[in-house]
């Protein structure tokens, strides 16, 4: 660990301090205990972010790195809920390339790099699209049209105002031509 050290900065995590620690370029390390040597621990990829699992007290949990990395090294005033790579490499987690930043900082930016089309729409064009999705009278695509976003967008905005009920979708006929 000592040439390790040299490379990277080490700090215990919290909450796991004497059994894992982070480093300031993003890897995850086991302090030797129980018998068994220290270590970087493997990575698994099956979701769009790089987790490891952690154990303590007979408990195994299984945790985002880059999360990790930010609660260890970068301080959180505002307690902002998340973590964003600012070079959109999700298997980058180094310090430098982590941020705390709220879902629309974190949209904002996504969107101020050409990640995303469409524009966020306030929850005053929220209701809206939603009331007019429920006449029956539009598409999503036409909605994405005159809201200025993607359908994708008009779809997710739809889902979400049905899931909180803010109105009972009326069932309308529509007449075929």
């Amino acid at each position: 660990m000592e040439q390790m050290a040299q490379e990277a900065s080490f700090k215990f995590i919290p909450g796991y301090e004497g059994l894992y620690s982070a480093t300031t370029d993003g890897r995850i390390y086991r302090h030797p205990r129980g018998g068994r040597k220290g270590g970087f621990l493997n990575t698994e990829r099956k979701t769009l972010y790089i987790r490891v699992a952690l154990y303590k007290n007979g408990i195994t949990d299984w945790h985002a790195v880059h999360r990790l990395v930010a609660q260890t090294f970068i301080p959180n005033p505002e307690n902002k809920p998340q973590v964003n790579h600012k070079n959109f490499d999700r298997h980058d987690n180094s310090v430098d390339n982590l941020e705390w930043v709220t879902w629309p900082e974190n949209w904002q930016h996504a969107r101020g790099h050409g990640r995303f089309k469409g524009k966020m729409l306030s929850e005053e064009e929220q209701k809206a699209l939603y009331l007019l999705y429920c006449t029956g009278l539009f598409t999503q695509q036409e909605l994405a049209a005159h809201f200025g976003t993607s359908r994708s967008s008009v779809c997710r905005h739809i889902r979400k105002h049905k899931d909180m009920s803010i109105l009972p979708r009326p069932h309308v006929h529509r007449e075929k031509i």
